[in-house]
């Protein structure tokens, strides 16, 4: 039996499939040229246009809201972890904002937020896979706000939510809270990938895609196992939207998701309607790769020739990172910065790669799958060094997953002593 719904569930599923909206209907000024300013409005008439339709056909609504749990307090506690973190950091500059900080990545997205908020729209192919944190960066920029501010900005809001992404997909791929909230927490308080994306290296767009590939796992779970077609068809074509306009690391997030898809579709032979969706979520995620590639002849080849030039310099390291030969290992360790941290990672996912031999668990299967393709990508130059933090988000969805599964022997072994220590 399923468990219930948490608020935080409802929450981080709003906020993620409204975060698509938004960049598919960003992605269609390429047809429909239409001021930034105007997206609000036009989400807004869009969903009373549905909810009145749904009203017309007989809909009823539940407006039963999940009464606040444990869990959405861990949550809570996860999203203000970060926005203290971001607030300590801005203290550090008299006016509170990156003015001071020297960085090309920076000044990029700066002015390609504005140019596109002023209607400086790029060519269709320089958009696909790089372009969706400045969708999302230029509505602010059309309402007037300053452009540093709002890149800044829509970034730190990006950031204080992730912890409800990883909730959301953790949760549709294991279907336990317990699991969805420690990865939660996890990941807000090792601050490895977030922290040194949004701050140290304003890796904004790679970030944006970490997000995307989250809500693209959760559309999938969601299309696969709902009961409305049409709702959830929505959902995940707009999160494939999303991902394919985020960042080229999703990429390496699409072959496994497929192959899990597949295999959890054709896994219950008698269920017809699962088979079907199984070669629908095929065709939807690898007919983009395909279209992409024949219609824009220079994306692959421009994609693998940015996998070989990703220069610049990573100052982390540790006796352990400098030690490792294999170059794209030796950048997640010194992203992580603690070799004891990075060790039990490691032997984690040892741990999940036995539990795949013996108990052929498909979820774990799809996270170690995507793990080693962002390892064999990571491997083709040495400045891959951007995709290989690409490899601690499986890497914490495992270790939440096994932290969970310690949880219950731990609780035991801490009565039997409670009981020793009162009988003594």
């Amino acid at each position: 039996m399923p468990e219930p719904d948490t608020l935080s569930l409802k929450i981080a599923g709003f906020v993620g499939y409204g975060l698509c909206s938004i960049i598919s209907l960003m992605f269609i000024r390429n047809f429909i040229n239409f001021p930034v300013a105007l997206v609000p409005l036009i989400l807004e008439l869009a969903g009373l246009s549905l909810l009145g339709l749904k009203v017309a056909r007989g809909y009823k609504f539940n407006l039963s809201i999940p009464k606040p749990s444990w869990m959405d307090a861990l949550i809570l506690v996860a999203c203000i972890t970060i926005a203290v973190r971001h607030v300590l950091y801005f203290q550090r500059f008299s006016n509170g904002i990156y003015t001071q900080y020297y960085s090309g990545d920076l000044l990029q997205h700066i002015n390609d937020s504005t140019d596109y908020a002023n209607g400086m729209m790029p060519v269709m192919r320089g958009q696909i896979l790089y372009w969706g944190f400045y969708f999302v960066a230029s509505v602010p920029i059309s309402f007037g706000m300053d452009p540093r501010e709002s890149v800044r900005m829509t970034m730190i809001l990006l950031a204080v939510l992730s912890p409800l992404f990883m909730y959301l997909a953790t949760w549709k791929l294991f279907g336990s809270h317990r699991t969805a909230t420690i990865s939660a927490v996890l990941w807000s308080g090792v601050d490895f990938t977030w922290y040194r994306m949004t701050v140290d290296l304003s890796l904004y767009p790679n970030f944006f895609g970490m997000i995307s590939s989250l809500i693209l796992i959760a559309a999938v779970k969601n299309f696969m196992k709902t009961h409305d077609w049409i709702r959830g068809a929505s959902i995940l074509v707009i999160a494939i939207s999303t991902a394919y306009m985020s960042h080229y690391s999703t990429l390496f997030l699409i072959f496994p998701l497929v192959l899990y898809a597949l295999l959890s579709a054709t896994k219950d032979g008698s269920k017809y309607g699962l088979r079907v969706r199984g070669l629908l979520i095929f065709g939807g995620l690898l007919i983009p790769v395909f279209s992409g590639g024949f219609l824009f002849s220079n994306l692959a080849s421009g994609l693998f020739s940015a996998l070989s030039g990703l220069g610049g310099y990573v100052q982390y390291t540790t006796p352990l990172s400098l030690a490792i030969p294999l170059p794209s290992l030796s950048y997640v360790v010194g992203f992580i910065n603690n070799d004891i941290l990075a060790l039990l990672l490691f032997g984690n996912l040892g741990f999940c790669v036995w539990l795949v031999v013996k108990r052929q668990d498909e979820v774990i299967a799809f996270l170690i799958g995507w793990f080693a393709i962002a390892l064999v990508m990571a491997s083709l130059a040495d400045g891959s060094w951007r995709i290989s933090i690409v490899m601690l988000l499986p890497l914490t969805i495992m270790a939440g997953f096994t932290s969970s599964l310690i949880i219950d022997p731990i609780a035991n072994i801490l009565l039997i002593l409670r009981g020793w220590w009162y009988r003594r």
